[in-house]
């Protein structure tokens, strides 16, 4: 089961209006985070409680998108952007995370990075982690901006351009040859064969179905 901790809140200013959309738990709503001045305890508003976190993520951007964005034109909150929005930093933060990354990397010795590296493959080995990661794909597919925004043309191209670029790295590259190998076992590799022959039976039964448009 998922905790249902999350919450969806709103500040507001001093003529009643909203200007900023956000989800979190705890005391999220009451602490300081991009860059967004936080109003006095009785200009913020908690709207929905009790939710999961896919839940409030999918309420939030709805919200976003109902009371539009001062930076599009489209409306009066101060966020700039939604959670299903790809995020895209300037040359100059991505410089600078550059040199942050690299000199965390130098003080990390081999033996942290092996530690690391073997500690997120038990993770990703863990069946009900992987379950868990696929019910909450399958939930985001179900909710109509998700799929508006996988179907986009300019969403698609902006990440098949930034795959594009990781590719061109040699050290990307081959890790990621290196995992994919792995991965794709020769048990696997039947287990999913055997699955496609399924469906691909099942859709010759059914016969063509109609996509939905949006």
């Amino acid at each position: 089961m998922y905790l249902k901790e999350h919450y969806v809140y709103a500040y507001y200013d001093e003529q009643g209006q909203p200007y900023y959309i956000g989800k979190g738990k705890g005391n999220r709503c009451f602490v300081k985070h991009h860059n967004i001045e936080v109003p006095s305890n009785e200009k913020i508003k908690k709207l929905y409680e009790n939710l999961t976190n896919l839940i409030a993520c999918d309420i939030e951007e709805n919200l976003i998108l109902k009371f539009g964005r001062k930076d599009l034109g489209t409306g009066i909150l101060l966020n700039r952007k939604t959670r299903s929005e790809p995020y895209f930093h300037s040359k100059e933060v991505k410089e600078k995370l550059k040199k942050i990354m690299k000199g965390l990397s130098k003080k990390r010795s081999l033996e942290t990075r092996k530690k690391q590296s073997e500690t997120l493959k038990k993770i990703w080995q863990d069946p009900e982690r992987r379950k868990k990661r696929s019910e909450i794909s399958q939930e985001l597919w179900k909710t109509f901006e998700y799929k508006k925004k996988m179907e986009d043309p300019l969403y698609r191209k902006k990440l098949s351009e930034i795959s594009k670029k990781l590719w061109q790295d040699p050290e990307y590259k081959k890790k990621q040859l290196k995992i994919n190998k792995e991965r794709w076992n020769p048990e696997r590799k039947k287990k999913y064969s055997e699955k496609m022959k399924t469906k691909w039976a099942e859709k010759k039964l059914l016969g063509p179905i109609s996509r939905p448009k949006y």
